[in-house]
């Protein structure tokens, strides 16, 4: 059907053809049998808004309780042979069949993020989920609202219109950068098995040919949509942009310590942050966290672990509770909690270098539909920022190391090894191109000679 109404030039986009592909797009979701049960509705409204007594109008998509509901007016006027939908990996609505494709599966993993949240699961998807829940209690309208160029709305007196976290800081939020990932990931599934295989076994060579560019089109915006996490800003209620990981961490901490209930209700919040809100130093020590796999030809990452590890090494009271957690003498840590502290140590400063490295090849003009804070930064201060980022947690991961391994010696040689193998080297590839302050690089350098650490010393003669 998908490949028939792209082909039939007598044919005009419906409700009925667009409910028919998009519940057909939920049938074929890899991520969760449950997924293929879900019923996606077309239509312009979804539900009552009892707060302002009308109608809640649908933009683009929407996942509610018990179904999705895609903007019927949206898919009535689509094109069924437009390729637009793929030329972009977050376009602003939906045009064509491909984007129709994207917002159905976007929409799934928000319900597959539920899933996994009220599954109990403490994967990314559940925690991407459980974080967009807490952050979005804060109803208070005091956020600064922006178009796609990222400028402040106005209203109709000059005035700045102020919006809620959810809507001033949507397309930086983890739920909406995974849902926009896995979804392209669907996307090529579903075209790998629908397109590619239709026309390899028409022997179309030229219908194979765009089959297999529209597939590596989805790999392509699978990895723009990756990149995101780079350069995402969020805005607090001050106006005030930072880091989204910065931003998330510290809001949920605050969150927590202001209401330690959030805990119960989400307990998977439990293995991470204790009731005052602060970060638990075990998890270096029991979980394995910031992990990057391999799923065939996916790179799925544990992304909530990667904001944790992340905000934990920048920030010095969490680096003390670590060294804290290793000193207590009523701590007797086994090998394999030693090792496992190690590990993660390298997979903070390892996700370093993975996010800056698809920023060569990356065009910020293909994010002119997103509202993505931090995407009109040069890729030259991105480059500038994360090297300054890992130049200050790698000298708080060889401190933690070093304690560590005073009082565990047995994991020196893999300690040593990370050191003189991994840090210098993802030090020498983040360094590339780069130019730091002369004074900056004095002062990181007089900071790293003082530690005797031979890693460290080696970086310091090339700062």
């Amino acid at each position: 059907m998908f490949n028939d109404a792209r082909q039939r030039q007598d044919l005009s986009s419906s409700t009925q053809i667009g409910g028919a592909l998009a519940n057909y797009f939920a049938y074929k979701d890899t991520l969760d049998d449950r997924l293929k049960e879900r019923q996606i509705i077309i239509a312009n409204n979804a539900g009552w808004d009892n707060k302002n007594n009308k109608l809640k109008s649908v933009s683009t998509g929407v996942s509610i309780t018990n179904y999705c509901v895609l903007e019927q007016n949206k898919i009535n006027d689509m094109s069924l042979s437009s390729e637009e939908g793929l030329s972009k990996s977050r376009p602003e609505t939906i045009t064509d069949l491909y984007s129709l494709m994207l917002v159905s599966f976007h929409e799934l993993t928000h319900d597959y993020q539920k899933f996994m949240m009220t599954d109990g699961k403490e994967n990314s998807s559940a925690m991407a989920y459980i974080l967009n829940q807490v952050l979005r209690k804060n109803q208070s309208k005091c956020f600064q609202k922006i178009d796609k160029d990222l400028n402040k709305v106005l209203d109709e007196n000059g005035n700045e219109v102020k919006t809620g976290y959810y809507q001033a800081n949507h397309d930086s939020d983890e739920i909406e950068i995974q849902a926009d990932e896995e979804a392209w990931r669907q996307c090529r599934k579903f075209i790998n098995e629908h397109e590619r295989q239709y026309y390899w076994g028409k022997k179309d060579k030229d219908g194979d040919r765009r089959a297999s560019e529209h597939w590596s089109k989805c790999s392509e915006n699978e990895q723009e949509v990756r990149v995101r996490r780079a350069f995402a800003l969020k805005v607090d209620e001050n106006d005030q942009e930072m880091p989204y990981i910065q931003y998330d961490i510290e809001q949920l901490g605050k969150s927590i310590g202001k209401d330690p209930n959030i805990v119960k209700q989400f307990p998977q919040l439990a293995e991470f942050f204790d009731d005052a809100g602060q970060i638990k130093p075990e998890i270096f020590f029991n979980k394995r966290i910031a992990s990057v796999d391999m799923d065939a030809i996916d790179t799925v990452t544990d992304d909530f672990g990667v904001e944790i590890a992340t905000y934990a090494l920048m920030d010095s009271s969490n680096v003390k509770n670590i060294l804290s957690y290793i000193q207590n003498p009523n701590n007797n840590l086994s090998n394999d909690q030693a090792m496992r502290c190690v590990s993660n140590l390298w997979n903070v400063l390892h996700q370093d270098a993975l996010k800056t490295r698809p920023l060569k090849n990356t065009n910020f003009d293909n994010y002119a539909d997103t509202k993505t804070r931090g995407k009109n930064t040069s890729i030259g201060d991105l480059r500038e920022s994360y090297l300054k980022q890992y130049l200050h947690q790698l000298f708080n991961a060889t401190y933690i190391a070093e304690v560590l391994r005073d009082r565990y010696p047995e994991v020196g040689d893999k300690i040593e090894h990370q050191e003189q193998i991994y840090f210098i080297s993802y030090y020498n590839e983040l360094a590339r191109g780069v130019s730091l302050d002369s004074a900056y690089s004095e002062k990181v350098k007089n900071r790293y000679l003082k530690t005797k650490n031979s890693a460290l010393s080696q970086i310091a003669i090339q700062l």
